[in-house]
C-alpha cells in the first residue's frame, strides 16, 4: 500500500472510507472544496477540500474526515481517516462540489466561448490539507473517468506511443459567480 500526494477525483469517487482498524464507514460521492475570494482569505487560491458527501447505509450525509490519505493497493484505491463526523448541510453554505458543479463543465474564455471540457481534477494532499491542483481536460482524464484508460495505454504501448496529458492549472481558472456555479479561464 501507498500513500498518495497526488490523485485524481474520478478515482477518489465510489472509493471506500475506512477508519484506523480497517473498519468501512462509508463511501465517497462527491467532495466540498472552499474556493478562496483573494489572497487576502488564503496564501493559496488552490481551492481545499473541506468535506464529503458520502454514502453511509444507503443514505447520503456530509461528513468531514478527520486525518485523512488515499491509499493505492494494487490497482485501487482507498480512503483511510481516523474518524468520520458528520456535519450540518450549513458548513458548507460557501464550498462547492467537484463532481457536481466542476466535472464535465466547460471552461470558458473571457469572450464567454466554450473552450474545453472539463474531464478530471487534479488533487495533491500535502500535511496541511488537499487541494485541487489543475483540470484535466484531455482525452486520458475522460479515458480515466470511464475507468479504460490502462488498457488503452497498454495497447499504445505497444505501439510506442501516448495519450498526451492536457491540464490546466488551477492558477488558471476562476469561478465567475459561485452561485451559478461556472467556471471561467
Amino acid at each position: 500500500m501507498t500513500s498518495l500526494t497526488t490523485f485524481y477525483l474520478s478515482r477518489l469517487i465510489g472509493c471506500k472510507i475506512f477508519d484506523a482498524r480497517e473498519k468501512i464507514l462509508g463511501q465517497i460521492l462527491d467532495v466540498y472544496v472552499h474556493i478562496p475570494a483573494s489572497l487576502f482569505e488564503q496564501e493559496s487560491l488552490k481551492p481545499q477540500v473541506i468535506g464529503f458527501i458520502v454514502k453511509i447505509d444507503g443514505k447520503k450525509k456530509n461528513a468531514v474526515l478527520k486525518d485523512f490519505q488515499i491509499v493505492k493497493f494494487g490497482i485501487r484505491y482507498k480512503v483511510q481517516c481516523q474518524s468520520l463526523s458528520f456535519a450540518p448541510e450549513k458548513k458548507f453554505n460557501e464550498a462547492i462540489l467537484l463532481k457536481e458543479y466542476i466535472l464535465d463543465q466547460q471552461i470558458v474564455d473571457i469572450t464567454g466561448r466554450k473552450l474545453v471540457r472539463v474531464n478530471d481534477i487534479r488533487m495533491m494532499a500535502v500535511p496541511s490539507g488537499a487541494y485541487v491542483v489543475a483540470v484535466d481536460v484531455g482525452t486520458e482524464g475522460l479515458l480515466r473517468r470511464i475507468g479504460i484508460d490502462r488498457p488503452i495505454n497498454k495497447i499504445l504501448l505497444l505501439f510506442k506511443t501516448t495519450i498526451p496529458s492536457k491540464f490546466i492549472l488551477w492558477d488558471n481558472v476562476e469561478t465567475i459567480d459561485l452561485n451559478t456555479r461556472s467556471i471561467h479561464l
